[in-house]
């Protein structure tokens, strides 16, 4: 691994631990609360799974979507 792609990946898992360790702040929860804001966490592997599977399918589904994206 390149020393620009350490520091990258080193800044996304600082930025992940951050969001993670924020997301369970009950102070931030109050706030979201008295916002009227829904807060869940998802870890990211998680959503990498979710988005993997949103991008992998038929083009017939791909192709409904646009249709209806374009009206």
């Amino acid at each position: 691994m390149t020393l620009s792609r350490r520091r990258t990946f080193k800044a996304f898992l600082i930025t992940a631990l951050a969001c993670g360790k924020a997301m369970r702040d009950p102070r931030l929860i109050d706030e979201a609360k008295k916002g009227q804001m829904d807060m869940e966490y998802t870890p990211g592997e998680e959503l990498q799974a979710q988005i993997k599977e949103l991008l992998n399918q038929p083009h017939e589904v791909v192709d409904l979507v646009k249709k209806i994206l374009s009206d």
